[in-house]
């Protein structure tokens, strides 16, 4: 039988990340969520997306991350 779950699916553990971007200038922050923190904040610093908010005010500097286990829990606690 075919395993049809992805190799992160089908670990009992997985990691989700809140993360804070800033530039040194203003001061301007990015708040977002993710779970491989490394291959999500990498585009930031390449600039790739040339509309986004993160191109516009330069945050690409990584200045806070939070891990954690649940992500419905912990999207449903930012909203609150």
């Amino acid at each position: 039988m075919r395993n049809l779950l992805s190799p992160r699916m089908a670990t009992y553990e997985h990691k989700y990340y809140d993360y804070l971007l800033s530039n040194k200038k203003d001061g301007v922050l990015y708040l977002s969520m993710t779970d491989d923190i490394k291959h999500r904040t990498k585009p930031y610093k390449e600039e790739k997306y040339k509309k986004a908010f993160s191109k516009r005010y330069q945050t690409k500097r990584l200045v806070y991350f939070e891990e954690y286990q649940c992500f419905k829990m912990r999207r449903q606690e930012r909203k609150n």
